[in-house]
């Protein structure tokens, strides 16, 4: 981080003012193109239906952009309906078979190929769509049943599969683009469709040229989102004359669509029309290809291919009950075992290069996995014990190095986790030691153990991690100043939760016991500013904490889970509704506690995606302490620190600067969406932050008292600042600017902050 000195209020009204005035205009273009255009009847004309050749739907796709249709001659455009009634029909088409299709089911076969590689010139740099000369990196094959309905609930289930490690966890999802909604959910964000009632104004439509398919005209209709600094896609749309039905799609992303590491997502779906039992039609995708496109820190770009066959459909038919469970992926546990002969019958979607690449993967899923392997940040000796490389170093001037061993051993994909550290202070002289465990108790995991126990060096007002103590460390020896306070703190802990309505409430008991003392200035060592002096460690109040305490947690979202056939489980948020924490605790003598005291803590938080350039994230909280509250208890204002780069904490606010025994806080961060909707390098992705932050903190002159440090600031009034900042730089960091609103001191009344993280 870098604390910028300004006394400059000129600067500071007039970034106070382009903030506003920009995100106001931001906001204002997003409730007009939000609105509701206009209503669409039913269309009720008579659709042919004719048959399906499954080995046809995929290799008759062209993916490419540069087609032989010829162009629209004067003869050619005899008898050519406008282009406007063209699309008007078809969408009508498409409002009527979404109010008609309540289920569908399929059955599908994808081949998923991942290749990467760096960039080497200016010419990879510019056309990140070319990555077919990289070796392949992952590759996978999927056979599965899906159920969809029309409410949003999904049931996958994978027959059959053989992928390599590199692809073991993604979800095997088909990703069918169903162009006929209003807004096309791509994942981290969503798209207005150009087949949407409601959105059909906000795109360009051209007839571009016509092609002949047994003898029937199809029309080919070029499109463009007319805003560029919204997402959309762009494009092609073939559709068949006289019917108005898509016969296929060429749409690719737009340049301001924000797709954190990728720069585009393109699809190419055939379509064709089918009837049901009661003689309703629908149009349908039956093969397709998605190509996404991206690169990392403009080293290396990367692309990720998807060939689907999609066949025999069933609309409006009854499901078993429990179909649509929570588990919307399941994998059966033995779907990589097919026979060799099964895959045979796709052999035509697979290129020489990856038939040989399947081969390899036959061979090297009956080898046993190595004793020894690396993960991200782990050295991992077997299938279960791993060393924690982040945590085999600190340094702090209380302690001085420290090095240390960490160890996880976890069973059955984490239900039981056992984690040890032990290291040395190097000017300390003291051992320290943390054991814990995490022990889920029933088959559901609704019954949660925790305990622990440890003899440490811990940071005041701050929950120690190992993220935390390596940057700290990085700026302690490069500046020789500490950014936090420290106590010495040996104990216990013991926690047990139970959650109810399938996690949507959790009730954990809690009791705690410590031994707090003072810890010290021990070391005057640093790489730099060797002359300087360390500040003094602020003293504790001394004694033995003993708690006990209840939290409640209530997280009415809902959650989807994949079953991957052994005995893991994945979990992903399906809706973005706020978490509420109630945490009440309580010390006192009669526990054979040093102090007596009781603390409160309320708290919500949460995500917003309400449209693509609105997205909120933010927090609420409040924290009110009763008795003779000790001033390593004392609740603060909590500055953001740096490495965590969607942390919502105060940006100006210093370590430690305002205390109290009643706190209220809230942080609100918007992110805008792209910032150059553009496609030019380094450029290309960044993203507009705005935020908010307002605090109060108030303190009883009977808590001062008894507090081992007199001296510590509470607000004058409410704390505010405001900010804008600039997220995805080289897609990993953070930069922010932040300026006070009031509780103005000398010479720290605007900060930059720059983080770095996924």
């Amino acid at each position: 981080m870098l604390v910028i000195n300004s006394g400059l209020k000129i600067f500071f009204a007039i970034a106070v003012r382009v903030f506003c005035f920009v995100s106001f205009f931001i906001f204002s273009a997003n409730l007009l193109i939000a609105r509701e255009i206009y209503e669409v009847g039913i269309f009720t004309d008579k659709i042919y239906d004719h048959t399906l050749n499954l080995t046809d739907s995929v290799s008759k796709i062209r993916d490419d952009d540069s087609s032989s249709l010829p162009l629209l001659t004067d003869s050619l455009k005899q008898n050519i309906p406008a282009v406007s009634e063209i699309i008007n029909n078809t969408v009508r088409l498409g409002s009527r078979q979404i109010k008609l299709l309540k289920k569908v089911r399929y059955h599908a076969y994808s081949k998923t190929v991942l290749r990467a590689g760096l960039i080497t010139g200016i010419d990879e740099l510019m056309n990140i769509q070319d990555t077919s000369e990289h070796k392949i990196l992952g590759l996978s094959e999927n056979e599965e049943n899906v159920t969809l309905s029309n409410d949003g609930k999904r049931d996958q289930k994978v027959i059959s599969r053989r992928v390599t490690s590199s692809l073991k966890k993604i979800i095997p999802n088909v990703l069918v683009l169903n162009i006929y909604d209003e807004r096309v959910d791509l994942g981290v964000v969503t798209v207005p469709s150009p087949l949407s009632a409601k959105y059909i104004r906000y795109y360009d439509y051209r007839l571009d040229g016509i092609e002949y398919e047994k003898g029937k005209r199809v029309f080919r209709i070029k499109t463009d989102f007319k805003s560029g600094i919204f997402p959309g896609f762009k494009g092609y749309l073939y559709i068949n004359d006289s019917i108005f039905t898509l016969r296929k799609i060429n749409l690719q992303t737009n340049s301001a669509t924000n797709l954190f590491i990728l720069n585009t997502i393109r699809f190419v779906q055939n379509y064709e029309v089918y009837n049901d039992s009661s003689g309703l039609s629908f149009v349908m995708p039956t093969g397709m290809v998605v190509k996404a496109y991206g690169s990392f820190m403009e080293l290396i770009r990367f692309s990720i291919i998807n060939k689907t066959v999609i066949s025999d459909y069933k609309f409006n038919q009854p499901v078993a009950k429990g179909v649509f469970d929570d588990f919307d992926v399941e994998i059966n546990k033995d779907a990589d075992k097919p026979q060799s002969k099964y895959w045979e019958k796709w052999d035509y979607l697979k290129t020489p290069e990856e038939k040989e690449e399947f081969e390899k993967l036959s061979i090297v899923n009956q080898q046993k996995p190595g004793f020894i392997s690396f993960g991200g940040s782990t050295i991992n000796f077997g299938r279960n014990l791993s060393l924690n490389i982040l945590d085999a170093y600190r340094f702090t001037r209380a302690e001085g190095h420290v090095p240390a061993l960490s160890f996880t051993y976890d069973l059955y994909f984490k239900k039981y986790v056992f984690n040890a550290m032990m290291g040395y202070g190097s000017a300390d002289y003291m051992l320290k030691y943390n054991l814990n465990t995490d022990l889920n108790l029933t088959k559901n995991r609704s019954v949660k153990l925790s305990a622990g126990v440890y003899y440490n060096t811990l940071p005041l007002h701050k929950s120690p991690n190992v993220f935390i103590y390596l940057m700290n460390d990085i700026y302690t020896l490069f500046t020789h100043k500490d950014k936090m306070n420290y106590y010495n703190a040996s104990g216990f802990y013991a926690e047990l939760g139970k959650s109810f309505l399938t996690s949507k409430f959790t009730a954990t008991l809690k009791y705690s016991q410590e031994e707090q003392k003072n810890a010290y200035v021990n070391t005057q060592f640093s790489f730099y500013r060797k002359d300087a002096v360390y500040a003094d460690n602020p003293p504790v109040n001394e004694g033995l904490l003993r708690n006990i305490g209840i939290r409640l947690r209530i997280d009415l979202n809902r959650y989807k889970y994949t079953d991957w056939g052994d005995n893991d489980i994945s979990i992903r948020k399906a809706t973005f509704f706020p978490v509420i924490l109630f945490d009440f605790d309580y010390s006192g003598r009669k526990l054979g506690s040093s102090f007596e005291f009781k603390r409160y803590n309320l708290s919500l938080a949460g995500y917003s995606n309400i449209f693509s350039y609105l997205n909120l994230n933010y927090k609420i909280g409040t924290v009110y302490l009763l008795g003779s509250v000790p001033y390593q208890m004392l609740a603060s204002l909590e500055q953001k620190f740096f490495g965590y780069p969607k942390d919502l904490s105060f940006i100006v606010v210093d370590y430690g600067e305002f205390f109290g025994d009643v706190a209220y806080w809230m942080n609100v961060e918007n992110n805008f969406g792209k910032f150059f909707p553009f496609n030019v390098p380094v450029l290309r992705k960044l993203t507009f932050l705005g935020f908010f932050g307002a605090g109060y903190t108030s303190v009883r002159q009977q808590t001062r008292d008894y507090s081992s440090v007199k001296d510590f600031g509470v607000t004058k009034g409410w704390y505010t600042e405001i900010g804008f900042g600039i997220a995805n730089l080289m897609d990993v960091g953070y930069l922010r600017m932040g300026f006070r609103l009031s509780n103005f001191v000398n010479n720290n009344n605007t900060f930059l902050s720059f983080d770095m993280g996924l």
